[in-house]
């Protein structure tokens, strides 16, 4: 039941009881009834709850049921009183009391289970209080806990950001912070633990600093370990390029140089190792460790780690291979950056790498890299690998030189390369004219355009070299290309051979005086070992190659190496006119024996020449000459093979014999005239069968005068004289009286070149003989007695000697 439905009906039942403002008072309480009406029950009603009210906040409930009781006891004899006054009204009075009895004792039960109620309610307010209290307390210390945290949380995100600056790598940041950290923000919070042992942890904080710093340098070291070879290979790089510089300038100048020059240039060298190389890093450990205080240690542990990479680089077991280099330019790029980077460390910081210990370093690896040149070209055949080798240790010498470095000793070892150069130069020139000869196709070069024809001009006409030699111009007698006239493709009388190999010689002499500049020695004793080298090549090498390709191949490349024999003649004078002019005209006019050795090859290769065309004609003769010796009918058309001979001879004097000169040409076209004489006349007397036919012999003779009249046309004037003994010869055989030969006057004036021996053979293959079925006729008879007389006559000894004479 709710509280204020209880105090209704308590208002309700002691309503008759409040009229006429009677007050009841008994003991320390009193209870008050005040006339009511139907307007003052609501007043009635908040006095009724405030004195119940008060009577339950006081906890008089027992008093207050007891004064209660007591009011009820008084009301009781009022009542008793009325009652017997007024029975009736008495009556219902005690039917009201008793109904009130029953209504207060419900009340008494309902204000005590809403004293129960209130008392559980304000236990409850009370703890909340009390909870309200220590939440208060709690909020106090948690805003004092957080003004302490925060101040702890301000150092410890010094901290992170210290952490975080290492990690970044600010370590110079990282110190000034964990001052700051040590002499500032700790000692606020210093009674806490943590804070005394970030107290003890910041030297270790510093050591773990420098210790990444070192770190940090390690790898910045395996960097640099990584890229010295690098800036080892720009630098020597850009000191060839400036080399080639210099060398473009000497030729075009004409001036001479020596190794000793100031290489004063070189601060681009110095700019390539910036290039590759960062050294902030180095700079930062170094400004570390000396705000550590540090900086010995440092020193001693760089000084060390650069003496183990030293050792590395100089004391390994590198071997210098000739036939490749790139292991050695590896080595001296290594090197070169290793003592770059140390010139570089030293020029820019103070008083952090010791000089000394340098220049031990220098002097190590100068021994060594002299030790492993020595050592590794004892059994080096490669010239090349020695110009190599000496342009890169001209370089690192320049650089080095430029920093600093003493090069006295690697100076002497370039010397000492020279004379093993120049041999193995000579070497390797020889053998690649041996191949340059050996390779040859023997044809005459082409040029498609006037670049072509300026090319291979400039490589067979000797310029000047470096400056220290004067060269004449391109062959005379190759008239240069008049753009109104002359068009190209045009062919030129020399093969491949001339060009490339007086290329070869003119890189061998530009070789030699590449080689030798800056060096001490005279030039005349040079120019007497280039001259003696020069004959060494020409004579042993080049001309040897021709003979031995000579005798390997057939006509037409024969002929071109005749006159590739003639250029390379052309060339001798042209080096003897070089020497010569050197020496001074006034020590007389200087002689190669290779211009008389190229005479006396000419000579060679025009019998060569001439045994191949021998060779092809008798080729010819032998495969396609098929006579019918018997023969009974006259061939009337001259015999297919000549033809081919022929087109033969006439294609030979038109390409191959026509790049001769003329002399040379007639030489050979008369030897050709001289052996196809004799090839016909030796068919006719040895190679033709045991009998021959009349017939046959007029065939023959078609066949010779058919070849006549071709050599006729090519315009040669001597060959009645080469035919004489076989156009003689077959004039006897076809006529008809064999008997003027034995007549001396008749013999000497018709038959003056025939050979007795050659004619006793025909007479006898032309005998006629009896078969064995038909006998001779009366006409055959008469010339076998005929041609008997005359082999008698022949064969008497006076006619013998003077056959014999004949053939010798």
């Amino acid at each position: 039941m709710d509280l204020h439905q209880v105090i209704r009906e308590v208002s309700a039942q002691l309503d008759p009881f409040l009229n006429n403002s009677t007050t009841i008072s008994s003991g320390p309480y009193q209870l008050t009834a005040v006339e009511s009406n139907s307007d003052s029950v609501s007043d009635d009603f908040d006095k009724v709850s405030y004195t119940v009210k008060t009577i339950l906040e006081s906890g008089k409930e027992n008093a207050f049921s007891e004064q209660l009781g007591e009011f009820i006891s008084a009301k009781e004899g009022e009542i008793e009183k009325m009652c017997n006054f007024h029975y009736q009204e008495f009556v219902q009075s005690v039917e009201q009391l008793l109904k009130v009895r029953l209504g207060t004792a419900n009340l008494k039960s309902k204000i005590m289970n809403l004293n129960g109620e209130m008392q559980e309610a304000g236990s409850k307010i009370i703890e909340k209080k009390r909870e309200i209290i220590d939440y208060r307390k709690i909020l106090l210390n948690i805003e004092l806990a957080m003004e302490c945290v925060q101040t702890c949380l301000h150092v410890l995100d010094i901290a992170n950001k210290i952490n975080a600056q290492i990690e970044k790598g600010k370590y110079y940041s990282s110190l000034r912070m964990l001052d700051d950290l040590q002499t500032t923000h700790l000692p606020r919070i210093i009674e806490y633990n943590f804070a005394r042992d970030m107290q003890l942890f910041i030297p270790t904080q510093r050591e773990n600093i420098r210790q990444a710093v070192v770190r940090e340098i390690r790898q910045w070291l395996g960097t640099v370990n990584e890229r010295t070879r690098a800036v080892g290979k720009e630098a020597l790089g850009i000191s060839e390029k400036r080399e080639s510089k210099r060398l473009e300038n000497i030729i075009t100048n004409g001036h001479s140089i020596s190794l000793d020059f100031i290489a004063s240039d070189d601060l681009d060298v110095y700019d390539a190792a910036g290039e590759h190389i960062d050294f902030k890093p180095l700079y930062k450990c170094i400004h570390i460790h000396d705000v550590l205080g540090k900086r010995k240690l440092f020193m001693d542990q760089f000084e060390g780690h650069r003496g183990t990479q030293a050792d590395l680089v100089f004391k390994s077991n590198f071997i210098l291979n000739c036939d490749d280099l790139k292991g050695f330019e590896t080595y001296l790029q290594d090197a070169v950056g290793f003592f770059i980077v140390e010139a570089v460390i030293m020029g820019s910081t103070q008083n952090f790498r010791s000089r000394t210990n340098v220049e031990l370093l220098w002097e190590i690896a100068s021994e060594k890299l002299n030790k492993i040149v020595v050592d590794g070209l004892q059994e080096c055949q490669n010239p090349e690998a020695f110009f190599i080798i000496k342009q890169t240790l001209t370089s690192f010498v320049y650089i080095l030189q430029g920093y600093g470095y003493a090069v006295d000793k690697l100076r002497t070892l370039i010397l000492s390369l020279f004379d093993r150069h120049v041999e193995l130069t000579k070497m390797s020139c020889c053998e690649q004219i041996i191949e340059t000869i050996e390779d040859d196709d023997c044809t005459p070069v082409t040029v498609e355009n006037i670049s072509e024809y300026q090319v291979i001009m400039n490589a067979i006409a000797f310029e000047k070299p470096l400056a220290s030699m004067k060269w004449v111009s391109a062959l005379s007698d190759i008239p240069p290309p008049n753009d109104g006239h002359d068009r190209f493709p045009r062919a030129l009388p020399f093969s491949k051979t001339v060009p490339d190999c007086c290329y070869l010689i003119h890189t061998y002499v530009n070789g030699f005086y590449r080689f030798s500049n800056g060096f001490d020695q005279h030039h005349n004793e040079m120019d007497d070992l280039l001259k003696k080298s020069l004959e060494g090549i020409l004579i042993n090498t080049c001309g040897a190659s021709l003979s031995r390709k000579l005798m390997d191949n057939d006509l037409g490349e024969c002929i071109q190496i005749f006159i590739n024999a003639e250029y390379f003649g052309m060339a001798c004078a042209q080096l003897e006119g070089i020497f010569t002019e050197k020496k001074g005209l006034a020590k007389g006019q200087i002689v190669l024996q290779a211009s008389k050795f190229f005479v006396d090859f000419r000579d060679v290769c025009e019998k060569r020449i001439i045994n191949l065309v021998r060779e092809r004609i008798d080729q010819y003769i032998s495969e396609a000459a098929h006579y019918e010796w018997l023969a009974t009918v006259v061939q009337p058309k001259p015999s297919t093979y000549l033809q081919d001979i022929a087109n033969f001879a006439s294609s030979l004097l038109k390409s191959e014999l026509s790049l001769l000169r003329a002399e040379n040409r007639q030489k050979i076209y008369d030897g050709i005239i001289r052996h196809l004489a004799q090839s016909f006349m030796t068919m006719l007397v040895t190679k033709s069968g045991k009998k021959i036919s009349h017939a046959f012999v007029e065939t023959y003779w078609k066949d010779v005068q058919f070849l006549e009249q071709f050599i006729t046309v090519l315009g040669d004037s001597k060959i009645d004289e080469q035919f004489a003994e076989l156009q003689q010869t077959l004039q006897f055989l076809l006529s008809d009286n064999y008997e003027d030969y034995v007549l001396t006057d008749l013999r000497t004036k018709v038959y003056p070149r025939v050979n007795p021996n050659n004619l006793a053979l025909l007479l006898e293959k032309i005998r006629p003989e009896p078969s064995f079925m038909v006998g001779l006729s009366a006409a055959q008879k008469l010339k076998a007695k005929t041609i008997d007389s005359v082999l008698k006559f022949i064969r008497e000894p006076k006619v013998a000697v003077r056959s014999r004479q004949y053939d010798e």
